[in-house]
């Protein structure tokens, strides 16, 4: 199976002859967890081409290795991942800190925004705050109900964000909580779908994707469609500097204009049927970390 042929080579240390790749963790995070992430699918390509993957958990000390990518899944990674990240001569997305919608957002309003269209509440960490909830344990920060007797507003999952026809209708009291935001709702529709596109990033690979569902609220588990597309300049450009190496961005266009909807450095695995087509596309993407220690004379 799978997971089956994804866990023996991380139990056993297989070791090739090729560069040693150190995926850091953060301590909390065990290593039988990281299978539920994209990156396990990049690490069996890289142990069939002789390369050993090393799982690194928590910053103590700097495992050795030719690149490190740093998977430490919070929307707020602590400086020490980062400093032990500044030891190796590669390490991807060692210069991108906050992924929180309140530091990436350029649509949020307050209650006294000219705004007039629908906006959307949502938590202002990353996937509704589950990973804060998992390592942490910050149920406060990560969302909680926000009102009593709103059950429906817990923030357990991303399809409970909010969204309001108008300002006016929001709460006062979700402007007032510092673990959420409110942006505009600008969703992108063709043929009575809603849309969201997504800038997938690895090393020097990048590629992007629209994906459709009826369903206002897109998430991989109501799209429709989806298809290959070019990525929008301006997320490229975003990507390249916030320095994501790694991960994903979410977005749509409204009018030609790029509204990023969220960033994640650390994206879930899954979801996708393993065609032949995805499988060589993951393998290609996987290769392109090797551009690294290949430009070097």
């Amino acid at each position: 199976m799978m997971l089956d042929r994804l866990l023996r080579p991380w139990r056993q240390r297989l070791a090739g002859k090729g560069r040693r790749i150190v995926i850091l963790l953060h301590e909390g995070t065990p290593e039988r967890r990281l299978r539920h992430y994209s990156i396990a699918r990049f690490i069996p390509t890289w142990i069939e081409d002789g390369h050993r993957v090393i799982l690194a958990r928590g910053a103590d000390r700097v495992v050795p290795g030719d690149l490190l990518i740093v998977h430490v899944d919070l929307s707020v990674v602590p400086e020490r991942y980062l400093d032990l990240a500044s030891h190796y001569r590669w390490a991807l997305n060692a210069r991108i800190r906050d992924i929180r919608k309140s530091a990436i957002s350029r649509n949020l309003v307050g209650p006294d925004s000219d705004w007039s269209g629908p906006v959307i509440v949502k938590s202002d960490l990353n996937c509704a705050g589950a990973p804060e909830r998992k390592l942490l344990g910050d149920r406060k920060s990560a969302g909680r109900m926000l009102l009593p007797g709103e059950p429906a507003l817990h923030f357990g999952a991303l399809d409970r964000y909010v969204i309001y026809d108008h300002l006016d209708l929001v709460p006062e009291q979700h402007f007032l909580d510092p673990g959420l935001v409110v942006e505009k709702f600008r969703p992108e529709i063709h043929a009575g779908l809603y849309h969201v596109r997504t800038y997938h990033v690895l090393g020097t690979s990048a590629n992007a994707y629209l994906h459709g569902s009826p369903d206002p609220l897109v998430k991989m588990s109501n799209i429709v469609t989806r298809q290959a597309v070019e990525a929008h300049p301006d997320i490229v450009a975003l990507g390249r500097e916030i320095g994501l190496d790694y991960g994903k961005i979410d977005y749509v266009v409204d009018h030609g204009e790029a509204v990023v909807l969220d960033v994640n450095k650390t994206t879930g695995g899954g979801g996708m049927a393993e065609t032949p087509e995805l499988l060589a596309a993951r393998a290609r993407r996987a290769r392109a970390l090797y551009d690294y220690w290949n430009d070097v004379p």
